[in-house]
C-alpha cells in the first residue's frame, strides 16, 4: 500500500510493480499522476475517514505486507492503517525524516527495497 503516491511515492509504485508486487494506491489529493494509479492493482481516495479507508482495505481479496508513505503527507495515515493491519511499516526514524520533510527519493527508495 503506498499513501499518496506522489514525488517518491511514483518511483516506489514502478519498482514494486516491476518486481511483479501489486500496489494499492490511497490517494489525499487529485494531484497523482494517472500514469502511476494505471500501474496500481486498486486505487481508493481517503475521504478523512479512517473506518472507511479500513473498511475499504478489508474487502479487497489481497494480503497487504507493507504500508508506505508516497510523500511526507502521507506518513500519518500510513501509520495508522499500517497499525491498524498489524503490517509493515515505516520505522520510526524513516517517519520522523519523512514528516521533516528531508528526505531524497533515492535515499527512502534503497531503504524500503531493502527492508522489504
Amino acid at each position: 500500500v503506498i499513501v499518496q503516491p506522489t514525488s517518491t511515492g511514483e518511483v516506489l509504485v514502478q519498482d514494486f510493480v516491476a518486481l511483479g508486487y501489486p500496489v494499492i494506491a490511497i490517494t489525499l489529493n487529485a494531484s497523482v499522476n494517472n500514469k502511476i494509479l494505471g500501474m496500481c492493482k486498486h486505487v481508493f481516495q481517503f475521504d478523512d475517514n479512517l473506518e472507511h479507508i479500513i473498511e475499504q482495505l478489508n474487502e479487497l481479496p489481497v494480503y497487504m505486507h507493507i504500508v508506505m508513505p508516497g510523500t511526507e503527507v502521507g506518513v500519518e495515515l500510513a501509520d495508522e492503517i499500517a497499525d491498524r493491519f498489524d503490517i509493515r511499516k515505516n520505522t520510526l526514524k524513516l517517519s520522523e525524516i519523512q514528516k521533516q520533510e528531508e528526505i531524497s527519493g533515492s535515499w527512502a527508495k534503497l531503504s524500503v527495497l531493502q527492508e522489504f
